[in-house]
Order: structure tokens, then C-alpha cells, then sequence
């Protein structure tokens, strides 16, 4: 089952969301991944989307064509660069678990400079908090992409 939960920022706080959301064996329903969608768009908060399951693409569909046409993208194998600090839109990183240390430091003082201009969407094909543990990523940086989350990893 897919759950969504949420955390809560000093920069960010949004409305309290079902930290189980009933998905069934189909691993979440339609009504789940407009939830995702609508507190994205009303609340401008980043969201990390893990897992590779049909909920977690329909959101990741659903925020495509809703959300502003993104002001940067990456995914492995791209070049990593972030737009200039006064650019408002979203990020969208595919598979930010790949992002080198060095890229993580770049996008975490990116978004302390950026604050509350730029939404970031991105997407994890598997937990990212193990990494976190084994210091492979940066914590500060998980918690900040981490303002609402669709884990989709589960069985």
C-alpha cells in the first residue's frame, strides 16, 4: 500500500494530511494521487514522490500538466544546473537520490537562497532515508524535499 504522509518545515506547514491513505492492494487509488496533486498546487510545497508504482506515476503525470512548465529538470546522465535565484516555477529532479554530494550541497544552498520562489517535485525509486543513515545523502537537504511524500515503495 501507498501511504502519504507529511513533514512539517519551519519555512512550510501543510494542512494535516491522513498519514495512511486506504489504497488497497492496488497500491493507493486515483483519489490518493489527486490529493498529492491538489495539496502541491495549493500550498507550493516540495514533494518526494518514491518508488516507481502506477500511483507514483500518475502523480508525477498529473503534476506534469498541472504545474507551471518547469524552470530546470535533471535526471541521471543530465548536466546539474539550477535556474537563477529569482526564477519562479518548479524543479523537477528525476531520481534525486543520484545527485552527488557536491550536487546536493549546490541544491541545498540553492534553495535556502530561493526561498519560496521555487517548488521541487522530484522522484526516488527507492527510500532515500537508508542513504541519509549511511550518509550518502544529506539530511538537511532530505527534509526539505521531503514536505510531502508519496511512498509508493511499499509492497
Amino acid at each position: 500500500m501507498s501511504t502519504l504522509s507529511k513533514v512539517y518545515t519551519a519555512a512550510r506547514r501543510t494542512p494535516p494530511v491522513a498519514d495512511n491513505v486506504p489504497g488497497g492492494s492496488e497500491c493507493g487509488s486515483t483519489d490518493q494521487a489527486l490529493e498529492v496533486v491538489q495539496l502541491a498546487e495549493q500550498h507550493r510545497v516540495n514533494v518526494l514522490l518514491l518508488g516507481t508504482n502506477d500511483v507514483v506515476n500518475r502523480v508525477m503525470a498529473a503534476l506534469h500538466e498541472r504545474l507551471p512548465e518547469p524552470v530546470a529538470r535533471w535526471s541521471p546522465g543530465d548536466e546539474f544546473m539550477l535556474p537563477a535565484v529569482g526564477k519562479v516555477g518548479a524543479i523537477v529532479l528525476n531520481d534525486v537520490g543520484a545527485l552527488a554530494i557536491q550536487e546536493q550541497i549546490q541544491l541545498l544552498e540553492w534553495l535556502n537562497m530561493a526561498q519560496g520562489r521555487t517548488q521541487v517535485v522530484s522522484t526516488a525509486p527507492t527510500l532515500l532515508l537508508p542513504r541519509v543513515k549511511a550518509g550518502a545523502f544529506i539530511d538537511t537537504l532530505y527534509y526539505r524535499l521531503n514536505t510531502l511524500c508519496l511512498d509508493g515503495t511499499a509492497a
